[in-house]
């Protein structure tokens, strides 16, 4: 069956537009034998990432932390003002070569009088990056964004919540959108937009931001809703015009 064209393109934030995953490591190392005072046994790799993805798909961040024995439930507002105050020395490399794509997308659609939105859609919060992207010009196309800032804790990925919202403030239907995603997170929470009486979002499985193990990414690749897997951020110019009918 036909596609409608697409009219709504959503991006998440970590692993697509943020490069993260050093981040994490580093966080998380800083956590353990810094707050906590244990030996931190994981060295920067692979393994690590693998170990770390699996904990926080199956049970988020309660999971990610009890990986070193750490209680997120009892700790997490120490958690969140050490984060805050740690995160602030930082910032976070953007993907320059993603903003570039999105806004050749963006404009060239646009100056053929063909209107695509854009959003953000994410669990982390947007707020911590926001200057960054902004000195981007990035925020100045995108149209919704829907993160942690904006929804319960309880309601984030894997449920379908966000995903549902960004939808809705978008003004399209889920077979008008197409979800540039990075984790099997993702597309569990596209697929239970089922749950909501809604179908589930097409998903593009983006490789760059490297949460994913390879073999991951061939399983995900296998989900009917992913529609494509990119391993450079320009694949995704000529496969967004199909959808839009273009070129």
């Amino acid at each position: 069956m036909t596609k409608p064209l697409l009219k709504g393109l959503i991006c998440d934030l970590d692993g697509v537009l943020i490069d993260s995953n050093d981040r994490v490591f580093d966080w998380n190392k800083y956590v353990v034998e810094v707050l906590f005072g244990k030996e931190f046994k994981y060295k920067n790799d692979d393994k690590f990432k693998d170990i770390y993805n699996d904990a926080y798909a199956s049970h988020g961040l309660k999971g990610a932390y009890a990986l070193f024995g750490i209680d997120l439930e009892k700790n997490i507002d120490f958690l969140k003002k050490n984060y805050t105050m740690w995160n602030d020395k930082f910032e976070v490399p953007i993907f320059s070569d993603v903003v570039s794509v999105l806004m050749e997308i963006y404009h060239t659609l646009h100056d053929r009088n063909y209107d695509i939105r854009l959003a953000i859609n994410s669990g982390n919060s947007l707020s911590k990056y926001l200057p960054q992207l902004e000195r981007t010009g990035l925020m100045d196309i995108v149209a919704v964004s829907v993160t942690a800032n904006d929804v319960e804790k309880s309601l984030i990925k894997p449920k379908p919540y966000t995903i549902a919202k960004t939808l809705k403030l978008l003004g399209v239907e889920s077979n008008e959108a197409l979800y540039i995603c990075d984790t099997s997170t993702d597309v569990t929470a596209s697929k239970r937009l089922l749950e909501l009486g809604i179908e589930p979002v097409d998903m593009v499985l983006s490789t760059w931001g490297r949460f994913e193990s390879p073999e991951a990414i061939k399983i995900l690749a296998e989900e009917d809703i992913v529609v494509k897997v990119t391993n450079e951020p320009e694949e995704l110019i000529p496969f967004v015009y199909e959808r839009c009918g273009l070129f």
